[in-house]
């Protein structure tokens, strides 16, 4: 599953490493635009098949992943995601009382401070997990050290240990972006 799954690449990819008829995947999106890109993409990548198409659109949903709707899908075996970046104090990012206030009730723990949004996506991804889940996320490389994240690597710590960290010698993965990963 994919919580904030954008054109579907991470969809994609899984599809790639465990074959079509092997896995299920979800996603979801705010994005309806991106929703049915997604859909477009993975149901090309199943073949074209008709019948498919049915199967895609309750697959992919539009729908807010740190909402109600992510719970609905139950206890989860696997979440891939590169959630949304966006921290507390930049003009372009700054969230307003009311979408704190939200926030801190669905997660006080991590949502405190100058928290990035993708904390709260990590830690919603980890509560949907069922036991022996996994996950991997692209979080930004702030998330490791910032004080302000340190609810979110607590919250990791006691619920999902990580078992892995990669932090590429290039942080700049991704074209365009003004963020290290």
């Amino acid at each position: 599953a994919d919580p904030c799954c954008g054109c579907g690449a991470f969809l994609l990819a899984a599809l790639d490493v465990a074959g079509d008829d092997e896995i299920e995947v979800m996603g979801l999106d705010l994005d309806v635009v991106a929703i049915e890109i997604a859909r477009w993409r993975v149901w090309r990548h199943m073949g074209e098949r008709e019948d498919d198409a049915v199967k895609v659109a309750a697959m992919i949903r539009s729908g807010d992943g740190l909402g109600t709707i992510l719970r609905a899908l139950g206890a989860l075996d696997v979440v891939l995601s590169n959630p949304p970046f966006g921290n507390a104090i930049e003009a372009e990012t700054s969230r307003d009382e009311a979408t704190r206030a939200q926030h801190a009730a669905l997660l006080p723990t991590v949502a405190r401070g100058a928290y990035d949004l993708s904390a709260l996506f990590a830690a919603r991804a980890v509560e949907r997990l069922r036991h022996g889940g996994r996950y991997g996320l692209v979080m930004p490389r702030s998330t490791l050290s910032l004080h302000s994240a340190a609810g979110m690597r607590t919250f990791l710590e006691r619920h999902a240990h990580p078992q892995r960290l990669w932090a590429p010698q290039d942080a700049r993965i991704f074209e365009g972006a003004d963020v290290f990963v």
